[in-house]
């Protein structure tokens, strides 16, 4: 670099008006990822909940221990080996899911609508693993989702999508 367009460069991060559009400008970007991130999450989750539907209605066509799951799987991860999230186990998570919160419309609806707001992982830790009161896990999900938008951003990773405090 010269020493004109040095001199030229300090000159701009001595200026208050550059630093203060500088970070004006960092945090559109941050708010950018972080509204593309959740966008992301929640298109994910729409597919995963007509997935699930998909494979429900399929898996009561099939034949019992066909290995529809397994096939699928396999099938998935072939086509798309970059997407961690076609293995049997968590195609079995989006099945599971989609069936507990399909059950009852009238809560179903409004819980689904809520899960979009919360990611794949945190969704995996609201199903339920040994009750069946899915007003119970309503009310878990508004608690969860309330908390979320104010305390924490949905970032997307290369494996996935994680949540991380907006105070970094």
């Amino acid at each position: 670099m010269s020493k004109a367009n040095n001199s030229a460069s300090l000159g701009l991060n001595h200026n208050s008006d550059y630093k203060q559009w500088l970070k004006d400008l960092k945090q559109k970007v941050q708010q950018t990822q972080i509204k593309a991130a959740v966008q992301v999450n929640t298109t994910l989750l729409a597919f995963y909940w007509e997935l699930g539907a998909d494979i429900v209605q399929r898996q009561s066509t099939a034949n019992w221990g066909d290995g529809f799951l397994k096939q699928l799987s396999k099938d998935l991860m072939k086509e798309f080996p970059d997407i961690k999230g076609f293995s049997e186990r968590n195609l079995k998570y989006i099945r599971q899911w989609f069936l507990f919160y399909s059950r009852d419309q009238a809560i179903g609806q409004q819980a689904v609508a809520q899960l979009a707001q919360v990611p794949w992982g945190h969704n995996l830790q609201i199903i339920p693993a040994h009750t069946a009161d899915i007003t119970e896990h309503t009310a878990i999900i508004s608690a969860y989702t309330g908390v979320i938008p104010a305390h924490s951003a949905v970032i997307p990773a290369k494996a996935g999508i994680h949540r991380v405090s907006n105070n970094a």
